[in-house]
C-alpha cells in the first residue's frame, strides 16, 4: 500500500510535468496567422468568414484583446467557418486588435481593425451608432439618425445637432443611451426630445445625438454636463472633461463621415434645445458661433456682454472669461448672423435660479442682482431687454406658448421645424408660431 501510494505520486507529477512542458511548448509555437475579408464592428455582432480548410476544427478557445494585450470580453461563436463575435463593450474605430483561437492542433490569430457599422437606405430611416474614439477626440459615442430621402436630397443640408439631455442623473451610461434612442424616433411629445427628429425627418437632413453622461455627486444634482454649466466646463482629469470639445470633435467627424457616404453636408449645424439641453446649445452658439447657422431653443440665460449693470458676466452668464475657454475672443460678428428662436411656455416655473445652483455661489449672486426674485414676466423682458441694449437683437424671434408649463408638443415642434426652413438661406426670416401650444 504503502509502494502503492508512491508510486501513484510519481505518476501524478510525471503527468504534472508533462502538461506543464506541453503548456509551454504551445505557448512558445507561433501562431498562424488567418486574413480575413470580413469586418470587426465597434458596436454590433460582426461575422469573419475564414478560410473553408478552417470548417471542421475543434475549438478549444477564443481570445479578444486589443493592441495593449488588453483582453475584451466577448461571446462567440462558429457555425461552419463563420466566426461570430459580439464584444460586451463597444471597440475603438482604426485600433489594432487580435483575436486568438486555440484548437486542439493549432493556434491562429487575426489581426484586425475594428471599424464603425456604417449602413443608410434611402427608403427608411436609419439609426447608426458611432463608438467612442478618444483618438478622435470623443469619449463618448454618439448617435446619428439618417432619415428615409436624406441620400437623394439635392437641397442645401445643415446637419441638426440636439445635445442629449436625460433628466436626470445617472452613473450608468446605457440609462443615457436609452434616452438618445427615445429621442431618435418619433413617439410625438413623450419623446421628451428638442424637436431634432422632427427638423431632420422634414428636412431630409442628418441628426446627431452625442451620449454624455451626466454623472452623480454626493449633493445628489450630478455634474450637469448635459446643460454645460461651469463646473462642467472646469472638471478636470475625467471621461466627460470638456464635452463641449468633445461635440465639436463628434460633428466634425460626422460630417466627414457622411460625406463618404454620398450625404453633402454645410459646415455649420443647426441646434435644437429644451431645458437642460437649451441652455447647452445656447452656451455652445456662445461659445463656438462660427459653427451654428441657426437654434432653436427653450429660454436660457446668457449674453454678449463682459458687464452688465456693474455685474460681472463671467461664463455662463456671458463672455467676461470666455477666452478662458476657447482660447480666442468673442466672435461677435459670426454670434450676430445666427437666427435664434427662443420659446417658453407662460407656465414655465424652470426658469429659476436655487441658492445651490452647480454654476457657483458668483452665479446665483449675479443673477439675484440682475433679476431679484426671477418673477416671469418680468425677468423674460428683462433679458430681451438686455439683448436689445447690447446691440444684438435683430437675429432673435423670441415667443410665449400659451397654456403649458415645462413641456414641449406638437405644435411646438412644428413651429421649430417651420423656423429651420425659414432660416436655411442668408436672410433672417420670422415666422408665424402657434399662439397655444395645445
Amino acid at each position: 500500500m504503502k509502494y502503492t501510494y508512491k508510486l501513484l505520486i510519481l505518476v501524478a507529477c510525471f503527468v504534472l510535468m508533462f502538461s506543464v512542458v506541453s503548456i509551454a511548448k504551445s505557448y512558445r509555437t507561433p501562431f498562424s496567422v488567418l486574413s480575413t475579408e470580413s469586418s470587426l464592428y465597434t458596436t454590433q455582432e460582426s461575422s469573419l468568414e475564414l478560410l473553408k480548410s478552417f470548417e471542421g476544427e475543434k475549438v478549444l478557445g477564443i481570445l479578444l484583446t486589443d493592441g495593449n494585450g488588453r483582453m475584451v470580453a466577448a461571446e462567440f461563436k462558429f457555425v461552419g467557418n463563420v466566426l461570430h463575435v459580439n464584444p460586451s463593450e463597444d471597440l475603438v474605430a482604426g485600433k489594432e486588435y487580435e483575436i486568438r483561437i486555440f484548437t486542439e492542433s493549432r493556434k491562429y490569430q487575426i489581426n484586425i481593425k475594428a471599424e464603425d457599422y456604417i449602413s443608410i437606405d434611402n427608403n427608411r430611416n436609419s439609426i447608426i451608432k458611432i463608438a467612442a474614439n478618444p483618438d478622435k477626440g470623443f469619449n463618448y459615442p454618439y448617435y446619428l439618425l439618417v432619415p428615409q430621402g436624406a441620400l437623394t436630397n439635392t437641397n442645401k443640408k445643415y446637419m441638426v445637432v440636439e445635445p442629449n439631455n436625460s433628466g436626470t442623473p445617472s452613473d450608468s451610461l446605457e440609462f443615457h443611451e436609452v434616452a438618445v434612442k427615445i429621442h431618435l424616433h418619433d413617439y410625438g411629445y413623450t419623446t421628451g426630445g428638442a424637436g431634432g427628429y422632427q427638423v431632420a425627418t422634414e428636412l431630409k437632413t442628418p441628426l446627431l445625438i452625442p451620449a454624455f453622461p451626466r454623472p452623480r455627486t454626493e449633493d445628489g444634482a450630478g455634474i450637469y454636463t448635459h446643460a454645460l454649466d461651469r463646473e462642467a466646463m472646469t472638471v478636470k482629469d475625467v471621461a466627460y472633461e470638456r464635452v463641449d470639445l468633445q461635440l465639436k470633435a463628434m460633428i466634425e467627424d460626422a460630417q466627414k463621415l457622411l460625406n463618404n457616404e454620398g450625404i453633402k453636408l454645410e459646415k455649420k449645424v443647426f441646434m435644437v434645445g429644451f431645458s437642460a439641453s437649451g441652455d447647452f446649445v445656447n452656451r455652445f452658439m456662445f461659445l463656438y458661433p462660427e459653427m451654428v447657422k441657426a437654434i432653436a431653443s427653450s429660454s436660457s440665460t446668457i449674453f454678449p456682454a463682459a458687464e452688465y449693470e456693474g455685474v460681472a458676466l463671467n461664463y455662463p452668464l456671458g463672455i467676461a472669461d470666455i477666452e478662458d475657454f476657447t482660447g480666442a475672443r468673442f466672435n461677435a460678428e459670426e454670434y450676430a448672423k445666427i437666427p435664434k428662436y427662443i420659446y417658453r411656455g407662460e407656465h414655465d416655473g424652470n426658469d429659476v435660479t436655487a441658492d445651490w445652483d452647480k454654476n457657483g455661489d458668483w452665479y446665483v449672486q449675479a443673477v439675484r442682482k440682475l433679476f431679484g426674485d426671477e418673477r416671469y414676466p418680468e425677468k423674460w423682458f428683462k433679458k430681451i431687454r438686455m439683448i436689445e441694449e447690447m446691440g444684438f437683437g435683430d437675429n432673435y424671434q423670441y415667443h410665449i406658448y400659451k397654456d403649458i408649463g415645462h413641456n414641449i408638443t406638437e405644435k411646438m415642434y412644428e413651429d421649430i421645424v417651420s423656423f429651420f426652413k425659414a432660416n436655411i438661406g442668408d436672410k433672417f426670416v420670422k415666422i408665424t408660431p402657434h399662439e397655444s401650444a395645445n
